[in-house]
């Protein structure tokens, strides 16, 4: 053969060996995938000079990306997600708090993945929602293709546990829960690669109730720090292995150049420990409780290295995303944020100071406690003292300024007063739960999202996720709860229950549209408690295990009716214990 096309014929070879391997990046539109830890305040990373912590992952990744410094959230979780998923505050939507329904975002809500979904992208969340367990408010009816997690507030086991796909379905899954959502999500990635995919992965670390594989616990208590703090660093170092495996694979996959990442977390650290000496910590309304970390890394188009000093939140994510990747809000009026993509891309334009509002009171509604920032002031709203701050000269919130710049604090009064009031004609009405949907036949509805009686009580006294009803010793007591009909039709009835031998006879009714359906409880069932790890004792209950009875059906009309669930008969001193009822739609 002549040399020169021997040597002509080796190079097409090497060429295409080459193309075959390298997978040259897509130029369309790019991928997004959003990174949210649970109660990791600001202080909770290496890179922030945590002295014990070491987040390696997430540490260089900060070096890759542009830092928001000054960025804000709500001061607990669900409404965190309520925001980042929709662009508005929380409060608007209907997720105020975190347990009793007050956490449920409206369905008619226009959430990020609804958007992208319609432009084409492939939609996965993998992780914890807390935004509503029943269809439409889940993430089936707000957006996502596909879904790995939980739905609560919290979750009752970390290893080898049952959590729901999207189609409501029970998936055993096996290991430490953060790597499981690590790899579901890593899947997605792989699954969706040739078209553009948005990938939420709101992880549940540091939550609680405290867990973690051994050798993350061993090595922090090593360093002499107490079993919950050991815990917690723990879990948050197994995350920032995960985030670190995530970064890996998109860049096997040659993804990184334009695939937009972003970490963050959703409120500050759960307990006093270091956070940069800010004041506050979760559930508060300092800056201890709303800042947290924001890294986002484009690698195509966003620079690495750079700081923003300016004041941002979870309500711009979405109106930023949407215009870095190409993609109009029809109707931009409804969106409370603020589209930064301007700050990130580096265009010179001038920032004008805005206002950024939290507010936290606890399970019950009231105004305040809140708190109002703009880029230099935070003014701190308790029901018996109103505080004022200059964040430049003092961002320990050490001296309160409120009477001597009696304008500024008149100023930011009016805006939380006019703000709260807004938000709260919005928003402030708990959505009925919906049944009757082809697309989710069978409707679970858990004991913390029914209205109890006065003599009815949570067993674990506040009625959060996972827990159960009581005390049911009277046939005055009563639990309600607002159900939307989607269709009518023919509905079943069956309660998840406990009970022991000395209740077996009571009579259980359910009542809807005035018409009752009732069975006795001639089966008892003793839940065995299920083996929790947790490094010290958590405050919520133990996962346990439930009996199922069938109370009968009933044809119901379509519309908003209350349904009443109550005993007719007692049997000696209690009814039972109620878990949970499910509604099917027999279609």
């Amino acid at each position: 053969m002549n040399p020169n096309l021997l040597f002509l014929k080796i190079c097409c070879i090497l060429i295409l060996i080459s193309c075959k391997d390298s997978k040259p990046e897509k130029s369309a539109r790019p991928n997004v995938i959003i990174v949210m830890a649970d109660d990791q305040g600001w202080g909770d990373l290496s890179t922030h000079h945590n002295s014990y912590l070491e987040t390696p992952s997430i540490d260089q990744f900060k070096t890759e990306s542009t830092s928001l410094e000054r960025f804000f959230v709500s001061p607990v979780c669900a409404p965190t997600r309520a925001s980042l998923l929709s662009g508005k505050w929380a409060i608007s939507t209907g997720a105020w708090s975190v347990t009793n329904r007050d956490e449920v975002m409206r369905s008619e809500t226009i959430t990020i993945a609804e958007l992208f979904k319609g432009a084409g992208y492939a939609t996965g969340i993998f992780g914890k929602w807390h935004n509503g367990a029943q269809y439409p408010e889940n993430p089936k009816g707000q957006g996502f293709d596909e879904f790995l997690g939980f739905t609560a507030g919290h979750w009752n086991n970390y290893f080898d546990t049952t959590l729901k796909n999207i189609n409501d379905q029970p998936v055993k899954t096996k290991g430490f829960i953060t790597d499981v959502f690590t790899d579901a999500a890593i899947s997605f990635i792989k699954n969706n690669r040739e078209k553009p995919f948005l990938c939420y992965i709101p992880y549940n670390a540091p939550h609680s109730p405290f867990q973690v594989p051994d050798r993350y616990f061993d090595k922090y208590k090593a360093k002499g720090l107490n079993d919950k703090d050991a815990c917690i660093y723990g879990m948050c170092e197994n995350m920032d292995d995960n985030f670190g495996r995530i970064l890996s694979v998109i860049d096997q996959e040659h993804l990184s150049e334009n695939t937009i990442v972003i970490f963050m977390s959703d409120n500050g650290p759960n307990g006093k420990r270091y956070n940069d000496n800010m004041k506050g910590i979760k559930a508060t309304n300092d800056e201890g409780g709303t800042r947290v970390p924001f890294f986002v890394r484009w690698p195509r188009k966003i620079a690495s290295g750079k700081k923003i000093e300016t004041i941002a939140a979870h309500i711009d994510i979405l109106p930023t995303l949407s215009n870095l990747c190409g993609i109009q809000i029809k109707d931009s009026t409804s969106i409370d944020g603020m589209d930064i993509s301007s700050q990130l891309l580096g265009v010179n334009v001038a920032v004008e100071d805005r206002y950024i509002f939290s507010h936290w009171s606890g399970l019950n509604w009231n105004e305040i406690p809140g708190s109002v920032r703009n880029n230099q002031y935070r003014l701190v709203l308790k029901k018996d003292d109103t505080t004022l701050y200059d964040m430049r000269k003092d961002p320990n919130q050490i001296t309160d300024i409120f009477d001597s710049l009696p304008r500024i604090s008149n100023t930011m009064l009016q805006k939380y007063d006019q703000w709260i009031k807004k938000v709260y004609r919005e928003g402030v009405k708990r959505t009925p739960i919906s049944i009757g949907y082809k697309e989710a036949p069978e409707t679970l509805i858990e004991a913390h999202e029914f209205n109890l009686g006065d003599g009815l009580k949570y067993y674990g006294v506040q009625g959060w996720a996972n827990d159960w009803i009581t005390q049911w010793d009277s046939k005055k007591d009563t639990i309600k709860l607002d159900i939307k009909i989607n269709k009518r039709g023919s509905y079943s009835f069956e309660i998840l229950y406990n009970c022991n031998e000395s209740q077996l006879g009571s009579e259980i009714a359910i009542q809807i549209q005035k018409k009752e359906i009732k069975n006795k409880i001639n089966t008892s069932f003793h839940g065995k408690a299920l083996f929790s790890p947790d490094r010290i004792k958590r405050k919520e209950v133990y996962e346990r295990t439930w009996g199922t009875i069938k109370i009968g059906n009933s044809n119901l009309e379509k519309g908003i009716s209350t349904l009443k669930i109550y005993a007719t008969e007692i049997a000696k001193d209690s009814v039972m214990t109620l878990k949970a009822i499910k509604i099917k739609y027999n279609q």
